[in-house]
C-alpha cells in the first residue's frame, strides 16, 4: 500500500479521520431519512460532506454516473492516488496510466444499482 484515503462516517480524508480518531468521536448519530422512512433503527454511521466534497472534485458527468456507494469509494481511492504521490490526469487529455491502479471493493454496496 502507498496511499492512503478514507471516506468514514467520523471523517472525510486521512487528516479528519486521524482526528476524529484521536478525540474518540463516533461517526454513528441519528439519521432523520431513516425516520422518515420508517425504519425501525434510525441510527447510522453515514459519512457526512460528501457530497461537497464530490462536487469539487468529480465533473457533473462523473458524478451522475455514480452511486453513493461509489463516490464514496473513489474519493477515498482519489486521496489514496494523491496520497501516493501520483498525478490526476486532466479532464479530458485522455491519458491513461495502465501501470497503476486502485483496487475498491463492497460487500454489497451498490446493490440498487
Amino acid at each position: 500500500m502507498t496511499g492512503l484515503g478514507v471516506v468514514a462516517p467520523n471523517g472525510v480524508g486521512v487528516d479528519a479521520f486521524d482526528a476524529a480518531l484521536r478525540a474518540g468521536r463516533s461517526g454513528i448519530r441519528a439519521v432523520a431519512k431513516l425516520k422518515e422512512l420508517g425504519f425501525g433503527c434510525t441510527v447510522a454511521g453515514v459519512p457526512e460532506g460528501v457530497e461537497e466534497i464530490a462536487a469539487r472534485v468529480f465533473r457533473e458527468g462523473e458524478r451522475l454516473s455514480m452511486n453513493s456507494n461509489l463516490r464514496h469509494a473513489c474519493l477515498a481511492a482519489l486521496e489514496a492516488w494523491q496520497d501516493a504521490g501520483l498525478r490526476r490526469s486532466a479532464a479530458g487529455d485522455g491519458e491513461v496510466d495502465w501501470e497503476t491502479g486502485a483496487v475498491l471493493g463492497t460487500g454489497i454496496g451498490g446493490l440498487d444499482t
